[in-house]
């Protein structure tokens, strides 16, 4: 096929020959009698082959004008339909009616074709409401009427193809003017992707809801057993409390009843026993003044007799005063604690003569209740009944002082120590309380028992007891 251009040049070559050959055929006819040939070739006057020359160059000019132009709206024609055929959307071109509906198709591209099924021809006998789904059809008027009146809309439908599938497309119409009639200018996408895209993720948002109404449903589960747990720990934990205070309250009282005990007893002992033996004691005294008297020599015997058996009875009167101090320190309801303490020492000096004692005690006895300085009093008696048969010191020093509204305690010796892991047992002899039933007494005064060690120097046992406020607190050793 020739091309435009070859075209155009053999169209000005034959016009400029037509035009040569009219021309001779004007001249011979109208202007000059001559023969024919004579006008057209052999014997041309000069002035009329300047104006055919000038006239063909003008010609030919014109021609290539035209050619240029004509070339490139071809080429511009070509680029719009080559760019109109391969866009992946769907275009559809329509006038407008009279009835302001659109009309059948009056141009496409090859994709709304393909997308289709239709061919051209078969396209530009239908119009959109011919394959578009039927329940978009009743919506058409109202689209059109916001494309009359705002001149641009954008909207979602659903096409159907030659072969039944359905198409959803998202189509950006336009009000144009074409060849002096409105017409509309519709680009159809195909958004198959985006609503399947749409869905699998409404899908997705579905069942991560239902996953958190699973979990969340799971976590109250686990929320309420952890609360029924919570709530039977709270009332195993006040269970406990209670029973470490009714504990603490037998303990309370069956040192108490110890101590009553203890005093009856010793009352008994002092009573009866020491006044007994008191009275034997005055009686074989004066029976040994009577023998001395006589001082016959055959009961020289006798008399040494009754020596043996004073010594006896002053022995067993100590003992019984003794233990009658020990169940029940008289001298502490009668002198008060720093007293009853510092004869405490003094005893322990005498029968551990090898220990150096020293004592600093202020004078409580007018802010601590007397079961409150008992306490006190049993925590140095066992304290020192302990060092006497495990410590083995050379040195030992008690100081209890005031300071404002707490009495402090620090009994220090520089003995072997004690084992901590054992110091306070668990579960200590029903008959040798020790440490247990020292810090079971820090603990009914309101104190915290603290027992110190290090290695070669001894032992350091300390406490503190409020005056006012008193309550019970836990017992930790420390080192």
């Amino acid at each position: 096929m020739i091309k435009v251009k070859h075209k155009l040049i053999i169209a000005a070559i034959i016009g400029s020959a037509s035009f040569w050959l009219m021309d001779a055929i004007i001249d011979r006819t109208i202007f000059d009698k001559r023969p024919f040939l004579d006008q057209l070739i052999f014997n041309i006057p000069a002035h009329e082959i300047y104006m055919r020359l000038l006239s063909i160059i003008c010609l030919i000019l014109f021609v290539f004008l035209i050619s240029r132009y004509i070339i490139k709206s071809k080429e511009s024609e070509s680029r719009y339909q080559h760019l109109f055929d391969n866009i992946y959307d769907a275009i559809f071109v329509m006038h407008l009616t009279d009835e302001r509906m659109p009309g059948k198709i009056i141009e496409t591209n090859d994709e709304a074709c393909k997308r289709l099924g239709y061919s051209r021809e078969e396209l530009f006998n239908l119009s959109v409401k011919d394959f578009n789904a039927p329940e978009q059809v009743p919506h058409i008027p109202a689209r059109v009427q916001r494309l009359l009146a705002e001149g641009h809309v954008i909207f979602e439908t659903v096409l159907v193809a030659k072969d039944g599938r359905r198409i959803p497309v998202e189509t950006n119409a336009h009000l144009v003017d074409f060849k002096g009639k409105p017409t509309i200018l519709a680009i159809a996408r195909d958004i198959t992707v985006r609503l399947q895209a749409q869905e699998a993720l409404q899908n997705a948002h579905e069942e991560l809801e239902q996953r958190v109404i699973e979990r969340t449903a799971a976590l109250t589960q686990v929320n309420r057993q952890l609360q029924r747990e919570t709530e039977e720990h709270r009332l195993t934990a006040e269970a406990l409390k209670e029973s470490e205070q009714k504990l603490r309250r037998l303990a309370t009282r069956l040192l108490t009843a110890q101590e009553d005990t203890r005093r009856r007893m010793a009352q008994e002992l002092q009573e009866e026993m020491g006044q007994t033996l008191l009275a034997m004691k005055l009686q074989i005294g004066s029976i040994k003044d009577e023998l001395l008297k006589e001082k016959q020599r055959d009961q020289e015997s006798l008399v040494t007799d009754c020596d043996q058996l004073l010594q006896h009875f002053r022995a067993m009167v100590d003992n019984i005063r003794r233990l009658s101090r020990d169940l029940s320190p008289v001298i502490l309801e009668e002198l008060g604690l720093a007293a009853a303490v510092k004869n405490l020492f003094e005893e322990f000096s005498n029968n551990h003569q090898h220990i150096k004692t020293s004592v600093n005690i202020d004078e409580i006895g007018d802010v601590l209740p007397l079961q409150d300085q008992i306490n006190i009093f049993r925590i140095c008696q066992e304290s020192l009944t302990n060092i006497g048969k495990h410590s083995h010191p050379t040195q030992l020093s008690l100081a209890i002082k005031k300071r404002g509204g707490r009495v402090s305690f620090a009994m220090e010796d520089n003995g072997r120590g004690i084992d901590l892991h054992g110091a306070l047992p668990q579960e200590p002899p029903a008959q040798d309380l020790g440490l247990a039933a020292v810090d079971e007494r820090v603990r009914i005064l309101g104190g915290v028992l603290r027992i110190e060690r290090q290695e070669g120097q001894g032992t350091r046992l300390t406490f503190e007891v409020p005056v006012k406020g008193r309550g019970v607190f836990e017992t930790k050793p420390s080192v």
